[in-house]
C-alpha cells in the first residue's frame, strides 16, 4: 500500500503541473477570469478536464486487474468550476474512455460509472462551491467524498465480488488521500490565477488614472490629428498593447503602433467592426484577423477592442486597442471602457470649457463631480473586493453609486425639494460608509419642512468636502453635523465637521475665490449668489484641528407642516 501511495503521488504531481501548464495559456486564463461561462467556454472547459482525466487514466498504475488512477481530479475540478453541464460532458468523456478502450480489467464498467457520476455530484456543488470562503478546505472535502463514493460504487458492480473486496482493500486509502490533495491543490492554483486577475484589474484601473492625467491637457487643446497622435501614443507607451488608434466617425485620426504603415492618419476608416462600432454605439470585440476585417490581407492585426468615444450621448468616434498575437481579454475590455469613459468626459469638459469660463453651469458642475478619479475608483475597488466577500453588499454600493453619478448628471438649473437633497446626501453616505465603514457618522437636525426649495447639490458638496478635507486627513474618523433652521425670512443651513481644520488664510482664500483647490467650494458660493442674490450669505468658520463650519442663509418663504 505504501508503495502504490508513493507511485499515486508522483502521478498528481503530474496532473497538477499539465494542469498548471494548461492554466497558463492566455485562452484558459481568460476562462477562469469571467463571471459568467459562454457556451463555448463549457465545451472548452469539459474537453480539456476530460482530456485531463484521461491523462490520469493512462498514466495510472496497473494493479490485480485495474487501474489505480488520478482520473477524478480532471471530472471534479471541470464540475466545481464550470458547473454541471461541465461536470456531465467531462464525466462522459472520461468514463467513457475508461470504459470503452481496451486497457483491461474488471473494473471497466463500475470506474466509468463513477467517474460520470463524480463529475455529475461535482456540478452541482459548484454553487456552493463559488459561495464557499474556504474553496481550497471544500475542495478537499469533496475530493474525499467522491473518492469514498468510487469505491462504494466499485462494491457495487465490479465482479467477482472476492476480487472487488480484496482491490478496495488496498488501494481506497491512496487513492481518497492522494486524489484528494490533488483536487485541492488544483483548486489553489485556479484560486491563485483569478486573484492575479484582480491584482492585475486594479493596475489596469491605476494605468487608466495615470493615462487620464498625462492625455488631460492633450484633450483640452481639441479632436483632431494632432490631438489623437499624442494621446495615441501616450496610451501606447503605457499599456502592453500592440497598436492603438483613434478615430472619428468617417476618418482615422491616429493609428501608432503595429501596421500604422497601411493604418495611416487621413485616411477613411477602414475595418468592419470600427464601422459597426460607429454605426449601433457599442463595444465590439474581435478574436482573429478576418473578424477585424481590414482589407489589407498582409495585415498582421489579429485580436481588437473598439469602444465608442461619446458626447452627450452621441458617437464621436472610437478608440481602438490591438494585438498581433494572443487575444483581447475581460481585463483589457475594461481598461479601454475605462480609458474611453474618461476621455468621452475629458472632450465634453473641454468643450464646455470653451463655452463658459465661470464653468457654472450644469454640465461643467456634473461634469466635474463625475470626473473625480479618485473617489470613483477608489469607490470601485471597494465594490471589487465585496464582490467576493459580500455580493449583496457590493450590489448595494453599486446601486448608490450609480444613483450617485446620475443625480450629479442631472441639471443644475431650477430647485429641488430638500428631500431629495438629503436622500442624494444619504446615497453618497452609503458610499462613504461601504469605504470608511464607522468611523465617519452624520448627524442630522432638520427643524424645517422638507418640502422647502433650494438650488440642487447646494449642499452635498460641503458634505463631501468636509470628508475628504476635513476628516479624512485627521485619520481617526469624525462627525458631520447638518442642521437647517428657519432664522429671519429665511432658512440658515449649517454644515459642520471636527477635522483637521483650516487655517484663517486658507479661509479668506476660498470666500475670495483665490484657492484653486476648492473649486467646488467657491462654485456653491457663486451659485448662491446669483440665484439668491444679496440677502444670501455663505459664511466658513474654521480652526485648525477644531475642525471647520460651513453655514449659508437662503432667503424663501416659510412652508407650512403638513
Amino acid at each position: 500500500m505504501l508503495d502504490l501511495l508513493i507511485a499515486l503521488l508522483y502521478h498528481v504531481g503530474l496532473i497538477v503541473m499539465i494542469g498548471l501548464i494548461f492554466s497558463r495559456a492566455r485562452t484558459f486564463k481568460n476562462i477562469f477570469a469571467k463571471k459568467k461561462l459562454t457556451g463555448l467556454d463549457k465545451l472548452t472547459m469539459s474537453l480539456l478536464f476530460g482530456v485531463l482525466s484521461i491523462i490520469g487514466t493512462i498514466t495510472g498504475i496497473h494493479y490485480q486487474g485495474a487501474i489505480v488512477n488520478t482520473r477524478v481530479i480532471g471530472v471534479a475540478i471541470g464540475g466545481l468550476l464550470g458547473g454541471p453541464l461541465v461536470g456531465v460532458l467531462s464525466g462522459i468523456i472520461a468514463g467513457g474512455h475508461r470504459w470503452l478502450i481496451d486497457i483491461g480489467g474488471f473494473t471497466a464498467v463500475s470506474c466509468g460509472i463513477s467517474t460520470l457520476v463524480e463529475g455529475i455530484i461535482a456540478g452541482l456543488f459548484s454553487k456552493a462551491f463559488r459561495r464557499s470562503h474556504s474553496k481550497i478546505v471544500f475542495a478537499l472535502v469533496l475530493g474525499l467524498c467522491l473518492e469514498s463514493l468510487q469505491m462504494i460504487i466499485l462494491m457495487l458492480i465490479a465482479r467477482p465480488i472476492e476480487a472487488t473486496i480484496q482491490l478496495v482493500s488496498v488501494i481506497s486509502f491512496p487513492m481518497i488521500l492522494v486524489n484528494s490533495i490533488g483536487i485541492a491543490l488544483f483548486i489553489m492554483i485556479i484560486t491563485n490565477i483569478q486573484e492575479l486577475g484582480t491584482i492585475q484589474a486594479r493596475l489596469r484601473a491605476r494605468q487608466a488614472l495615470i493615462i487620464a492625467d498625462k492625455t488631460l491637457q492633450t484633450v483640452r487643446s481639441g479632436f483632431n490629428q494632432e490631438t489623437a497622435y499624442h494621446m495615441a501614443n501616450q496610451i501606447l507607451e503605457a499599456t502592453d498593447f500592440d497598436a492603438v488608434a483613434i478615430t472619428n466617425t468617417v476618418e482615422i485620426l491616429a493609428h501608432v503602433g503595429a501596421e500604422s504603415n497601411h493604418h495611416v492618419a487621413g485616411n477613411p476608416v477602414m475595418t468592419h467592426i470600427t464601422k459597426k462600432v460607429i454605426e449601433y454605439g457599442d463595444i465590439r470585440l474581435a478574436y482573429s484577423k478576418e473578424e477585424i476585417g481590414c482589407p489589407d490581407d498582409s495585415c498582421a492585426l489579429q485580436a481588437a477592442v473598439i469602444v465608442p468615444i461619446e458626447d452627450v450621448g452621441e458617437i464621436i468616434g472610437t478608440l481602438k486597442f490591438y494585438r498581433t498575437e494572443g487575444g483581447i481579454d475581460d481585463i483589457d475590455v475594461e481598461m479601454a471602457k475605462g480609458l474611453a469613459g474618461l476621455l468621452s468626459t475629458q472632450l465634453r469638459l473641454a468643450s464646455l470649457e470653451e463655452q463658459s469660463k465661470l464653468q457654472l453651469s450644469a454640465e461643467i458642475r456634473a461634469l466635474q463631480a463625475q470626473i473625480s478619479p479618485h473617489f470613483f475608483f477608489n469607490t470601485l475597488n471597494v465594490i471589487g473586493s465585496l464582490i467576493r466577500t459580500n455580493p449583496d453588499k457590493a450590489r448595494e454600493v453599486l446601486v448608490d453609486l450609480s444613483a450617485y453619478l446620475r443625480k450629479n448628471m442631472q441639471s443644475l438649473e431650477g430647485e429641488i425639494s430638500l428631500e431629495e437633497e438629503l436622500k442624494h446626501i444619504e446615497t453618497f453616505m452609503s458610499i462613504i460608509r461601504a469605504r470608511f465603514g464607522d468611523q465617519i457618522v452624520m448627524e442630522k437636525h432638520i427643524e424645517v419642512s422638507e418640502n422647502i426649495k433650494l438650488l440642487p447639490l447646494l449642499l452635498q458638496p460641503l458634505v463631501e468636502n468636509a470628508i475628504f478635507h476635513g476628516i479624512v486627513p485627521k485619520g481617526t474618523g469624525g462627525v458631520i453635523t447638518l442642521t437647517a433652521k428657519y432664522e429671519k425670512q429665511g432658512v440658515t443651513i449649517e454644515i459642520m465637521d471636527d477635522g483637521v481644520g483650516m487655517k484663517e488664510a486658507k479661509v479668506q482664500g476660498i470666500l475670495e475665490g483665490k484657492d484653486e483647490s476648492a473649486i467646488g467650494i467657491q462654485n456653491v458660493k457663486k451659485r448662491i449668489e446669483k440665484h439668491y442674490g444679496k440677502t444670501a450669505t455663505f459664511e466658513i468658520e474654521s480652526q485648525v484641528d477644531r475642525g471647520s463650519l460651513f453655514r449659508t442663509y437662503l432667503p424663501m418663504k416659510r412652508e407650512v407642516e403638513d
